[in-house]
């Protein structure tokens, strides 16, 4: 009879430990698969990207047109020297009026697109230095920036702006070097004959 008891008091707490191990594994949850997250790319860096790819382009055509232009000169040195009729000779500085007027052309659209895209990248860093302050003042629970963060920011923002004033400084001293390429060569003018000397 005792041993009738032990046996049931041991079934009984067999079964109560599976009871309250099962309750536990249904409360709790599998935790959802982790993903790596998307990376997904800004409408400003499309942009950006659109006005590299428009300012490479420029800079082909605008080396096209310094090309044709300098095929004119030498075009019109040689009627010049040949004593070509007028007619072609008009004809020649007409052609290199007008390659000159499209390579003027081309060097306004490279600074237009070189306009747009520091526009882009300043309203980039605008964007990425607001949700670094977001994200900064939510750490600070609404307080000011730290120190520490401040003063990377504002290192971040001069780099940066000291890079740009840099690239834009070596762009003009291209276009400027360019300008001087392309400025049409006056025909040579006649030797004046020397004034016999006068005698008093």
């Amino acid at each position: 009879m005792k041993t009738s008891l032990q046996t049931v008091g041991a079934g009984a707490l067999f079964v109560s430990a599976f009871l309250v191990t099962g309750a536990f594994a249904q409360t709790t949850p599998p935790a959802p698969p982790t993903s790596p997250p998307a990376v997904t790319s800004t409408p400003l860096k499309e942009d950006i990207a659109k006005d590299r790819q428009e300012i490479r382009a420029d800079k082909q055509e605008i080396k096209g047109d310094l090309k044709e232009v300098a095929q004119d000169r030498q075009a019109l040195r040689q009627d010049l020297r040949s004593g070509a009729s007028q007619d072609k000779i008009q004809a020649d500085r007409q052609k290199l009026r007008n390659d000159v007027q499209e390579l003027r052309k081309d060097r306004r659209e490279l600074q237009r697109d070189k306009q747009d895209l520091r526009s882009d990248r300043r309203e980039l860093r605008e964007d990425r230095r607001d949700g670094r302050d977001d994200r900064d003042n939510k750490s600070n629970k609404g307080g000011a920036l730290r120190g520490l963060d401040r003063a990377d920011q504002v290192a971040g923002e001069h780099g940066q702006q000291g890079r740009d004033n840099a690239r834009d400084k070596q762009d003009l001293r291209a276009d400027r070097k360019d300008l001087k390429a392309d400025r049409p060569e006056r025909p040579n003018r006649p030797e004046r004959p020397e004034r016999p000397n006068r005698s008093r």
